[in-house]
């Protein structure tokens, strides 16, 4: 009896484990349902933002209506789950970033670089809403030569 009742509890156990996975999956299918169907209406928030920061980028003065605005617009974003993308490293990931832009460089450790951001990107609950823009560096051994040939024949 003990042994039926124990196989039981155990059993009952497993089950109920296995049904909070589920509706743990189903919570997360849920948020990335809604997320898309919300990717129309933030594609046009971070349109806003570019405009804000461009704005702010070319005023020589300084313009604190427009810093507000912008820093409200990201703060409506982190409280919908939306951060912008921050890589730690500088080598360039297709996964949540789009090349705009090849650049040749010249040495070796700049090649699949960052080289600079063009465009922010975006992600909400793991899913990339907006990829960041980016230019990336490629170094070619063979450009690397002739530039290098070129620089000493131009000043011989």
């Amino acid at each position: 009896m003990r042994e039926l009742i124990s196989k039981r509890l155990s059993t009952d156990e497993v089950k109920n484990q296995a049904f909070e996975r589920l509706y743990g999956e189903l919570d997360r299918l849920k948020r990335h349902v809604s997320v898309l169907d919300n990717r129309p209406l933030y594609l046009d928030l971070f349109l806003l933002d570019d405009r804000l920061r461009a704005n702010l980028r070319e005023s020589s003065e300084p313009q604190p209506l427009i810093e507000s605005i912008g820093d409200e617009l990201r703060e409506i974003l982190l409280r919908r789950g939306i951060s912008q993308i921050s890589l730690h490293e500088d080598t360039f990931d297709p996964r949540y970033q789009h090349a705009v832009l090849v650049e040749n460089v010249d040495c070796a450790e700049q090649d699949r670089k960052v080289l600079r951001t063009v465009r922010e990107g975006f992600t909400c609950g793991g899913v990339v809403l907006r990829p960041q823009e980016v230019v990336v560096g490629r170094f070619s051994p063979r450009a690397a030569a002739a530039s290098a040939s070129t620089e000493l024949g131009g000043s011989a």
